[in-house]
């Protein structure tokens, strides 16, 4: 048979098939029916679409199916309402995340299909999506009637040839959707070929190859793009087609990096596999001598050729797009030359040359309206301007903070450096925003700002671990994986995936075991429990909330609200259900957009999503109102029934609530009085009466009895009273030896960090110990200090000191972050948090500075509380008159000193702060670090009390030897010493008078102040010379000085008869938590909040009514002299010595803007009336 005659029949049999589909979907119209097309193609299926309206009697309705829906049912249900439409036709299905949960759960609810649609009901499929559907769905597949298209050979030729032309010139401007139904009609079409020797030339197969490669690279199958790009290679080499040569040969380069990109070591065979291609590229179209090909090369390898620190040939290549570009007039890939060049000089140590490039690159760049994108392609043709513009900026702002830092401009480096951290993203590119922390971080460092270094020290490895670059992530807290856009554009899930920690050992089974509660009517509530360091923070946020986000239940798709913060309880999950569901609309909405199908679809869901977006800036604005609104009269409303109404509304969406209390131990810390929690019980109890919603608290197991509180409430009915019964207990224990083996495996299998198995044997055999099993933080901390010290052998194990020696110099490395002048006082004050039983006692900063005191031999006398203190007051205001920063900030300076380490220790995992009243506590981690510090520190500790000692011996011998030496001298003297006595007595007469006739005169002042009724100058005065006062002790002993203070001090603070009760001054609150002094302060609209500005760079935001810290905000590289809330209270303004403006969201505490354009210090800020400058 011909190809001819082949393709004819092919049209005639599907020609055939469409006029059955038209005459079932005609004689089913009012009932349902369930009709399956199966065709392999999307071009032909829109064709026969197209086709089969002309032809069919009935109006279809058409149907995309977001990437991201879970349930067919609920798709159709909210498209179409309580509307009945003729026909529905679903296209999409192959584009799902989840198609394995779809069709699960419409298999589950097929009666519901039967029930309530009354239509004939058409689903697309290719011939994958049927065999899921068998496996998955038999009794709703068996209801179908099943319609074949077959494409025929000519067209599946023009199809290939047209899609590889469109690679070929860089055109490939499809969304992430297309790409995976590319995929399936890619290896069908070449199944389809393999029959046809006559049809399968050596074009159509390279075409094939190339774009099969080019697909499997985008899906993140690396190994088998490289296996087709080969292939290509081969066939075009064969075929002397040298710009298809020159394009396959560039993606085997780029594939080789995409797989080297995870391996720190640049000698790793994959890092240099990734330079000999890129090498012969560049070669090869150096041969060729194309502008186009030589332009795009810069824009495509110049950062690879930056991470491999090729300079000569990146300097080679970006002089010569830089000629091309110019005068092409590319805008943005010129900013690009000067920047790769930039790179070069700094490479080179040419500080002043990469200055001025890199600021050539930032006026070009400045210039720039629209990104050219034409000669964008592979997988950069995806990425939204947006992301490539905020990339370019934060590149560039990087190359200049490194350079003016080598110039030794400290302040503007670091603001530089600030900037490109604010700007970049580690989803865009994580290699450059890694650099950009680590760079920043030794700049801090430097400038002994410690926990800023820290703290910055501490995102850089929370962001290695989540991008699979770091294996273990210390004593800190798992996130869920992510994946960078130089991986891959296809995203399993917008919110990450399961951490591999989790997956990897018994955690997963846990995982399924509590999402399997969750889907049966008799679990509504579920305590986690377990000891400290046993990671449930770890399998919420790494696995539970991931693992919800993709999972259903029937018709209804789970929502996940994660609560860690209760000093307003009400408030915060206002916020968090309203965040929820904004995210969740957003992203169905971007889906939407994404996976229209059709000519004029894309245009009505560019509508849609207007309004739909429109809608919900209103409803969260309303939300956020709502539970402003709310917070005030909690009190009053007893249950907050506005938050019940919220999930009930949910629940008619066909969501299921799922809110998740994490670190719940910390509620009880915050609301101390069995009367305040039960408002929260009482809260718990109505929620789990509400169908659709389940609740988990996650909490140590020593704090399990305050749930007991709860246990007699009638709306807990529903779990029998009985809230500590085994239908709401999990217990979340340590790992067995065999599943710590293989989380070790799988967590370093992926990076560059490979332990031999005798080390991994030896490893789990120390960590279980006698207990036979492994502590899950134990497991991190002696990981994260083996991948440190690159220990990957049992040799180097076993030389460099085994368990013990890994935890205690993990220890000296937290302590070493301290700062070289505060590592003795965290040495000690680590040890100060053991005990001699070695256990972990709880202790008050108060506390801790007091046990301090012993260990060093000159302390100067401080108060016992925290440094930084705000007194609020009805009168409060700065006296015009205090002190200057720098004397307030050295007389606080021994606190803050204690303040930095605990903040730090807090920070690293190693210490846990506990929230308390009336005073926080401090403790160890767990008990397994109190043995190492106890055995760590105990010798250094008594060699310093021995040193301590002898110098006490040796003062005092000292001073034995000066009396003497005076005693002897003391007999001269006495003659001259009269002579002087005189002189001296008339002297200190004169300084005493003269204090004495100051504080008079503040005295009088005071007076002045209150009889003219300025009460706030009054007082301010009256405590003046009360301070003079105390500080000048023979002024003391003049009873009329003395007495007129007093009088002064009553007369500011005591009402008079008849006076106004607002004139009195009352302390209302003492708000402590900066470690040096507070410049400004602003009250939000309402009256609720407090900001305050401090000389420690940061803004704290609190709580008015209960003096408690709702929000530190940092970003600052100076003191903070202003701040200011806009009129709606939403946002909040800050004016700082580094030369910049700040604009802040107050509820996320998130950095909105930032203003620069001063060339000094910023005094002040204030928003203009209408609140729009």
């Amino acid at each position: 048979m011909t190809d001819s005659q082949s393709s004819q029949d092919a049209h005639i049999n599907s020609d055939r098939s469409l006029k059955q589909l038209a005459w079932a979907i005609e004689s089913s119209v009012g009932q349902f029916k369930l009709i399956l097309a199966r065709c392999n193609y999307a071009s032909l299926r829109d064709r026969l679409i197209s086709r089969l309206q002309e032809i069919c009697q009935v109006e279809i309705r058409i149907l995309a199916v977001q990437q991201s829906n879970r349930t067919l049912y609920t798709a159709i249900q909210e498209e179409f309402g309580a509307e009945i439409p003729a026909c529905v036709m679903v296209v999409g299905l192959e584009s799902v995340q989840n198609l394995s949960v779809m069709l699960t759960s419409a298999n589950q609810v097929r009666e519901e299909f039967r029930k309530n649609f009354a239509f004939p009901l058409v689903l697309w499929i290719d011939d994958e999506i049927y065999k899921q559907l068998i496996q998955l769905a038999p009794d709703l597949e068996s209801w179908a009637t099943t319609r074949d298209f077959a494409i025929s050979t000519q067209e599946l030729v023009d199809f290939i040839t047209k899609t590889a032309n469109q690679w070929f010139s860089n055109s490939f401007n499809f969304s992430v959707d297309v790409y995976i139904k590319l995929e399936n009609e890619l290896e069908t079409a070449q199944r389809d070929l393999l029959n046809k020797p006559d049809v399968y030339n050596l074009e159509i197969q390279a075409n094939l190859e190339s774009l099969l490669g080019f697909i499997k690279q985008i899906n993140n199958q690396k190994d088998s793009a490289l296996e087709h790009y080969h292939k290509a290679l081969e066939l075009w080499q064969q075929n002397h087609n040298l710009e298809q040569w020159a394009k396959v040969l560039g993606e085997i380069g780029f594939c080789y990096y995409l797989k080297a990109f995870k391996h720190q070591d640049i000698n790793h065979p994959d890092w240099q596999a990734t330079w000999h291609y890129i090498q012969e590229y560049i070669n090869f179209i150096n041969r060729l001598k194309s502008p186009d090909l030589i332009a795009n090369a810069v824009i495509k390898f110049g950062d690879i050729l930056r991470d491999l620190q090729k300079w000569e040939t990146l300097q080679s290549l970006s002089e010569q797009g830089l000629v091309i570009h110019r005068a092409n007039n590319k805008l943005r890939e010129l900013a690009k030359d000067y920047g790769f060049l930039a790179e070069v000089a700094l490479a080179q140590n040419n500080w002043v040359k990469a200055n001025q490039l890199v600021k050539q690159a930032l006026e070009v760049f400045a210039t720039i309206t629209n990104l050219e994108s034409a000669n964008i392609s592979g997988l950069l043709s995806n990425i939204t301007e947006k992301v490539l513009k905020s990339k370019d900026f934060s590149l560039y702002q990087f190359i200049l903070g490194r350079s003016q830092y080598h110039l030794g401009q400290i302040q503007e480096a670091t603001l530089s450096l600030e900037n490109a951290k604010d700007v970049g993203n580690s989803l865009e590119d994580v290699r450059l925003f890694l650099d950009i922390l680590r760079f920043l971080q030794q700049l801090y460092f430097e400038q002994k700002k410690y926990l800023k270094a820290y703290k910055i020290k501490q995102q850089r490895r929370s962001i290695e671990q989540q991008f699979g670059l770091r294996a273990f992530i210390g004593a800190g807290r798992l996130e869920a994986t992510k994946q960078a856009f130089v991986e891959t554009l296809r995203s399993n899930s917008p919110q990450g995936n399961i951490a591999p920690e989790i997956a990897a050992s018994g955690r997963l089974l846990d995982i399924e075991r509590l999402i399997e509660r969750m889907g049966r009517p008799d679990y509504k509530l579920i305590v986690i429990h377990g000891q400290s360091g046993v990671g449930k923070s770890s399998l919420v946020n790494a696995g539970l909330l991931p693992a919800l986000k993709n999972k259903a239940i029937g018709t209804q798709d789970y929502l996940p609200v994660v609560m860690r913060v209760y000093t307003n309880w009400v408030e915060e999950l206002g916020r968090l259900l309203g965040e929820s569901e904004e995210s969740r609309v957003c992203r169905d909405a971007i889906n939407r957009v994404s996976t229209d199908w059709g000519e004029s679809e894309p245009q009505r869901s560019a509508s849609e999503l207007g309004t739909s977006t429109s809608e919900l800036g209103r409803s969260t604005s309303e939300l956020g109102r709502s539970t402003s609104e709310l917070g005030r009269s909690t009190s009053e409303l007893g249950i907050p029934q506005y938050l019940i109404s919220r999930l009930k509304e949910n629940e008619q969406h066909n969501l299921r609530t799922v809110l998740i209390f994490d670190q719940f131990e910390e509620f009880f810390f915050v609301y101390t009085e069995p009367a305040q929690r039960k408002q929260f019980f009482e809260f718990l109890g109505e929620c789990l009466n509400v169908l659709s919603v389940k609740v988990i608290l996650s909490l140590r197991v020593d704090y399990i009895h305050y749930l007991l509180e709860c246990n007699d409430l009638s709306s807990l009915k529903i779990i029998g009273n009985d809230i500590l019964s085994n239908n709401v207990l999990y217990k979340l224990g340590n790992f067995s030896p065999a599943d710590t083996k293989s989380i070790i495996q799988r967590l370093t299998e992926n990076t560059s960090f490979r332990l031999e198995p005798a080390l991994v044997e030896q490893l789990v055999q120390d960590l279980a110990g006698e207990l036979g099993e492994v502590r899950p933080i134990e497991l991190q901390v002696v990981g994260a200090q083996l991948q440190t010290e690159n220990i990957t052998t049992l040799a180097e194990y076993q030389q460099r000191g085994t368990k013990g020696e890994l935890v205690k110099r993990y220890l000296n490395e937290v302590v070493h972050d301290c700062g070289e002048e505060n590592q003795q006082a965290a040495d000690i004050l680590l040890y100060l948090l053991t005990d001699e039983k070695g256990t972990r006692p709880l202790k008050t900063h108060a506390e801790l500075e007091r046990d301090l005191m012993p260990y060093f031999s000159e302390i100067p006398p401080t108060p016992l509380k925290k440094g930084g203190f705000i007194l609020a007051t009805p009168f409060l205001r700065r006296s015009p008159q205090a002190g200057g920063s720098e004397t307030r900030a050295k007389q606080a300076s021994e606190i803050s000193k204690l303040d930095l380490v605990l903040e730090i220790f807090v920070q690293s995992g190693l210490v846990v702060l506990l929230p308390e009243n009336p005073n926080d506590r401090y403790q160890l981690v767990h008990d397994y670090i109190a043995t190492f510090i106890r055995q760590q520190q105990e010798p250094k500790l008594k060699q310093v009390m021995v040193e301590l000692e002898k110098e006490r011996e040796q003062r005092k011998q000292s001073e034995v030897k000066l009396n003497r030496v005076f005693k002897r001298a003391l007999f001269s003297s006495i003659a001259a010493g009269l002579g002087f006595a005189g002189l001296a007595a008339v002297t200190f007469q004169w300084t005493v008078e003269a204090n004495v006739h100051l504080i008079n005169a503040i005295n009088n002042s005071s007076e002045a102040f209150a009889v003219s009724r300025q009460h706030p100058d009054a007082l301010i005065a009256a405590l003046r010379a009360g301070s003079k006062l105390k500080h000048t002790i023979w002024a003391q002993h003049r009873s009329d000085t003395r007495m007129q203070t007093v009088a002064t001090l009553q007369q500011a603070v005591y009402l008079k008869p008849n006076e106004p009760k607002e004139n009195r001054a009352i302390e209302v609150n003492t708000l402590e938590g900066h470690s040096s002094a507070v410049n400004s302060i602003a009250y939000s609209p309402n009256g609720k909040q407090l900001a305050s500005a401090s000389d420690d760079n940061t803004i704290k935001i609190w709580d008015v009514s209960s003096g408690q810290l709702l929000k530190s905000l940092t970003g600052h590289s100076d003191e903070v002299w202003s701040v200011a809330y806009s009129l709606n209270g939403q946002q909040l303004a800050s004016a700082s010595r580094d030369k910049t403006i700040k604009i802040w969201d107050v509820s996320s505490g998130k950095l909105l803007k930032f203003l620069t354009g001063h060339s000094n210090a910023v005094n002040s800020v204030a928003y203009s009336p209408n609140g729009q400058q």
